[in-house]
């Protein structure tokens, strides 16, 4: 197939369904699992096989992550990470001068993040006095979770906010523990299906023209493999291009290794779809008003403006 001669950048995690649909497009499109890309990630191991290496381009040695979270600064300044896909706390870590620049968007630019009760809870304002999760402090989830509860006239004393680091949310509303969690759209369609959880809010209803995801690159990186981030957005793009053209057969493989009828498996990808810019252009407008919502919670000195002629580094989408 065409695509056998570029690398493919497997969204890889552990809830349905990306992780059926990398096995899927690693299958479909005949490439073999290789040791091209380090993933600094503390959910997958270093070793060959299974799903933990991904070839998202043919330089040997480069260090990709996808959604890091505030600890992208640290991994960033210790040289543990090239290339990765985050969400706004990069807009923090540049604000102070961290040496890296935006080199693109994700296909989509704008937060999934999810809030979602345990049965019986039906509104975020029935979750004053309750306890909430919103993944690690300072990410993307956390933030979404203080957008959310704010909205709906609720501070952080009016919740009990227990920090879960990079804990399976699903996991965490099931223990019983929790009243909500912040989560994507694929797990909250499985404990709805369950009739373990319930949709309360969206985060991308509450913060308006607002982009929340962004590629990055290191200045180092930038300087010495300029091809290596032309070619990761190509593979990205023609990844998508094949998901979406052989929707049926991707329905129909992840249906064999989840537990979720057909019909939600194909509204979510339907739906993820329907979100996708795959020019990768970054939102100028919605990046600008992140960066004033960052500097509300403190993170991201009240002097700093966002400025796209130093933050941004847009070649490499030509």
């Amino acid at each position: 197939m065409p695509l056998s001669r570029r690398g493919l950048p497997w969204w890889v995690n552990r809830n349905f369904p990306r992780a059926p649909a990398a096995s899927f497009m690693e299958e479909r499109c005949g490439r073999a699992r290789a040791p091209s890309v380090d993933y600094q990630d503390n959910t997958l191991s270093h070793q060959e096989g299974g799903q933990n290496w991904t070839p998202i381009s043919p330089l040997k040695g480069v260090k990709f992550r996808r959604r890091l979270t505030a600890e992208a600064m640290a991994g960033v300044a210790s040289g543990l990470v090239d290339l990765a896909v985050i969400g706004t706390p990069i807009l923090t870590g540049i604000s102070f001068g961290l040496p890296v620049k935006i080199v693109g968007s994700p296909p989509s630019k704008k937060g999934g993040f999810e809030l979602v009760a345990r049965k019986g809870i039906t509104s975020v304002a029935e979750l004053r006095g309750k306890v909430v999760t919103g993944g690690a402090l300072g990410g993307g989830s956390h933030q979404s979770l203080l957008k959310i509860l704010a909205s709906n006239g609720l501070g952080e004393n009016d919740v009990k906010i227990i920090a879960s680091g990079g804990a399976d949310a699903e996991m965490v509303l099931r223990s019983g523990k929790i009243d909500a969690v912040v989560t994507q759209e694929a797990v909250r369609l499985k404990l709805e299906d369950e009739g373990r959880g319930t949709l309360i809010a969206k985060a991308r209803d509450y913060y308006g023209h607002y982009q929340s995801g962004f590629v990055l690159a290191t200045n180092a990186f930038i300087k010495d493999h300029p091809e290596a981030i032309r070619d990761y957005f190509i593979a990205t793009r023609d990844y998508y291009d094949y998901e979406k053209s052989h929707l049926d057969e991707l329905v129909d493989y992840s249906a064999q290794r989840v537990k979720l009828r057909k019909e939600l498996i194909r509204a979510y990808f339907e739906e993820q779809f329907g979100l996708l810019d795959l020019t990768f252009a970054i939102d100028l407008e919605g990046t600008a008003n992140a960066v004033t919502y960052l500097k509300e919670l403190k993170e991201v000195k009240a002097g700093v403006n966002f400025d796209p002629n130093t933050w941004l580094d847009l070649r490499f989408l030509d």
